[in-house]
């Protein structure tokens, strides 16, 4: 089984987010904010995180740079109905933080 965490801060999306990785075959633990995803991960070991990029307090960018930082390097999967970044700076910051830890 592929244990996922989830950080998406509406409500509703992250229900329907977290069924549909369930129906695939996905453990899923659903959280509402990044320093939520933060703690959830620390206490937990995950194959992978999905994270919204606009969230309340820390946004999803800076949650993924702390947790290839200070954790263990789950692959990140990074989604945003709107943002303002561009797909490359993102995979900009994951390359970085990748490099800076091996």
């Amino acid at each position: 089984m592929i244990n996922c965490l989830l950080v998406e801060d509406e409500v509703e999306l992250c229900g329907l987010i977290s069924e549909q990785l369930s129906d695939i075959g996905f453990i899923v633990d659903a959280v509402y904010s990044a320093e939520e995803g933060l703690n959830k991960i620390s206490g937990n070991s995950y194959n992978i995180v999905v994270t919204d990029i606009k969230l309340p307090g820390m946004n999803g960018i800076q949650m993924m740079e702390k947790i290839q930082a200070d954790l263990e390097n789950p692959p990140i999967f990074v989604m945003s109905g709107y943002s303002d970044y561009e797909a490359a700076d993102i995979i900009n910051i994951g390359l970085q933080c990748s490099l800076q830890n091996h």
